[in-house]
């Protein structure tokens, strides 16, 4: 801007600059917050999804379980995974809910979403930036003098709960639980859940609440939450499909085969109705595998390929019938069926 003696028109004119510049930096502000906000509302719905999976995976868990004994321990596993994942996200649940309450609450949903989720209604004071910076590093706890142990205690509840959850993958041969380490160093790696700086970041910032959560936007922190809160979720998921992969029965398989199974016999009198069930079968590998054998029946097995064959020559009139087992080889044992 011009310096010196300006005409009034001048003057006037760097005003409207001024003010130009400060209606433009409000506006990026507000594009800002409520970017904030759209990711919240993003980040609320992986969770909930997330949630969705994980009630699929345990109650696969739970079935699994009741047929095959070596999983149990496995599936205690996954139970604890559980409690500790619950348990955090309560707890940033609790965080969140005392910052929106301290900061007016939410507004309005807007029109035409009335039955939304409350999550999809914007902060009332998205752009506080003293509630929050207050509440975790400077407020005492119960009067002493502890300022900042809020966020103290945030870094340390994520920290502990992502070891608990990473440590459900480590071999217990003792337990009954091997977990391949490639499975588990790749859940480790994957893993978002964590409150640490880096070298580089320690070196400008005294904590990692400090860099996160002390001076940005409430709409920035309550985001910044849910996405841990999303980031536990997804860690449980990872931690899941490992553990369900235990000691679940492999059986190979060599090919998938039509089989056409008549209902009412292979003969058929005249003006008779001829009736088969056609389904798909899975066939194993052959000898390394199962075990066929005749109980009763005039005829023998023959086996051709991958394939046996039941055969036997016709010497009367009448119906004649055949059975036999069939014993399946699997991790947990022998499988036997009639």
């Amino acid at each position: 801007m011009a310096t010196g003696k300006l005409s009034p028109r001048q003057k006037m004119i760097n005003m409207m600059y001024l003010v130009l510049m400060a209606l433009l930096a409000l506006n990026v502000s507000k594009e800002i917050l409520k970017t904030f906000h759209l990711m919240e509302v993003s980040f609320n719905r992986a969770k909930e999804n997330l949630d969705d999976k994980i009630d699929v995976q345990m109650a696969a868990f739970r079935n699994q379980v009741e047929n095959t004994q070596t999983l149990v321990p496995y599936y205690e596993r996954a139970l604890e995974s559980d409690r500790i994942t619950n348990e955090f996200v309560d707890y940033i649940e609790g965080i969140k809910t005392d910052l929106i309450n301290k900061t007016g609450g939410r507004q309005e949903l807007e029109e035409g979403n009335e039955g939304g989720e409350l999550y999809e209604a914007e902060l009332v004071a998205t752009d506080n930036m003293e509630v929050h910076a207050n509440y975790f590093m400077v407020d005492n706890r119960n009067g002493e003098q502890k300022a900042g142990w809020r966020g103290t205690e945030l870094e340390n509840r994520i920290n502990t709960a992502r070891e608990e959850l990473l440590a459900l993958l480590e071999t217990d041969l003792d337990a009954g639980v091997k977990i391949e380490r490639n499975d588990a160093d790749a859940v480790r790696r994957a893993c978002q859940l964590s409150a640490v700086l880096t070298e580089r970041e320690a070196s400008s910032h005294k904590s990692w609440s400090a860099k996160y959560l002390e001076n940005s936007p409430l709409a920035g922190v309550i985001t910044m939450l849910t996405k841990i809160q999303s980031d536990a979720k997804a860690t449980q998921g990872a931690v899941l499909d490992v553990l369900y992969k235990g000691e679940v029965p492999n059986i190979p398989i060599s090919q998938i085969v039509p089989i056409v199974r008549p209902l009412n016999g292979s003969v058929i009198m005249n003006g008779g109705t001829y009736e088969a069930e056609i389904v798909l079968a899975a066939q194993t590998k052959g000898n390394e595998n199962d075990l066929y054998e005749l109980k009763s029946g005039s005829g023998s097995l023959e086996k051709r390929g991958n394939s046996w064959f039941y055969k036997a020559n016709s010497t009367n009139a009448g119906n004649h019938s055949f059975n036999g087992l069939v014993t399946v080889k699997t991790p947990t044992g022998d499988k036997i069926h009639d």
